[in-house]
């Protein structure tokens, strides 16, 4: 992000070296447009990608250019400065993606996904209490909400099963909820899910 910065101070002598600049605009209108997609999923993000390589591209090169050629020390100095910035962003890209990894390797929903899903009929609706996240219908493989506290109220009837996540609370902590957690069954627990049964006729609005 340093050199995308300074990337961006650099004065430009041709019109063809803009087009970074326009890309970005675009990129801006581009999410302001799509605004909760972006909030959603940070691959969104994705198409700003070009547009920086080609700044941060501009940086480097500008670096390198104050380099005096005909001052050995300046000129070492320089490459060795940029060959620890480029050694330092395959670390912390490899240490990123691992990190990656290790989340991706946590078989808790999926497990709990295949033994709800051996559970609930496959023409019942599933309402999932999360915040936007479209992973646990797609591992049940079935249709259904997916709603909180401030858009329960959007419901008629809550459907027959629910899945909660027990580590956000705050999603299901209201009032809206409370006779579904005081009117349900609870047919299955595994890691931080739960599966409900809710009872009929109990939660009719």
């Amino acid at each position: 992000m340093l050199l995308f910065f300074y990337g961006l101070t650099i004065r430009r002598n041709e019109r063809r070296e803009w087009l970074a600049e326009w890309w970005l605009l675009a990129v801006f209108i581009y999410i302001l447009v799509v605004n909760k997609g972006n909030q959603v999923h940070e691959y969104y993000q994705l198409p700003f990608i070009p547009a920086a390589a080609i700044i941060v591209g501009r940086a480097w090169a500008k670096l390198v250019s104050l380099a005096d050629p005909g001052v050995v020390r300046v000129r070492r100095l320089a490459l060795t400065v940029l060959i620890l910035f480029g050694v330092s962003i395959l670390i912390l890209s490899g240490l990123r993606y691992a990190s990656l990894l290790s989340g991706e390797n946590d078989t808790s929903l999926t497990d709990f996904a295949r033994q709800a899903s051996s559970i609930i009929p496959q023409d019942e609706m599933v309402l999932d209490v999360d915040d936007g996240n479209p992973v646990t219908l797609y591992l049940l493989h079935r249709k259904g909400w997916i709603l909180n506290c401030n858009s329960i109220a959007s419901l008629a009837k809550i459907p027959n099963y629910v899945v909660l996540h027990r580590t956000e609370p705050h999603h299901y902590g209201c009032a809206e909820f409370s006779s579904m957690l005081q009117h349900a069954d609870t047919l299955l627990m595994r890691g931080d899910h739960v599966l409900l049964r809710t009872k009929a006729g109990s939660l009719q609005r």
